[in-house]
């Protein structure tokens, strides 16, 4: 029983994936709200096609790939607010949050913010090749 829960838990990350991809937003909120507190959750929703919808530590955009990369619930006064918002998006609105995603169609080079980077770092020095951070970075270095 514990190999195929094992199992089980193993897939289930690439079917959330899957799943997600095939929506406009993915939704990815932490247990916990509190300062600095980023989880998997966070890095989870930039390695979809899709524009994410955060809540979760009040300070997430310093971790976050680049500025206008995620939508924070936190920025809103409550659940209508946020689902007003995401009701509104033009086309052109909801796509200036994946830009960042494809380096071809910006004319600058995109500078990740440090906290990004640094998230990344770690990442790196855990030597686990399946972390959300080398997914990410494997999915932006792939020719859309």
């Amino acid at each position: 029983d514990v190999w195929w829960h094992n199992l089980k838990e193993k897939h289930r990350g690439i079917r959330k994936l899957l799943i997600g991809s095939s929506y406009r937003f993915f939704i990815s909120f932490e247990n916990t709200i509190m300062q600095d507190y980023i989880t998997e959750k966070f890095y989870q929703g930039f390695l979809m096609d899709t524009v994410m919808v955060y809540l979760g530590a009040p300070n997430a955009k310093n971790f976050a790939p680049a500025s206008d990369s995620f939508i924070h619930a936190n920025d809103f006064s409550g659940p209508e607010d946020l689902g007003r918002y995401l009701l509104g998006l033009s086309d052109v609105d909801y796509t200036k949050y994946l830009t960042w995603k494809h380096l071809d169609n910006i004319k600058q080079e995109l500078k990740f913010s440090p906290g990004f980077l640094n998230a990344l770092a770690i990442s790196f020095e855990r030597s686990d090749n399946l972390s959300f951070l080398c997914r990410l970075c494997v999915n932006l270095s792939t020719e859309k």
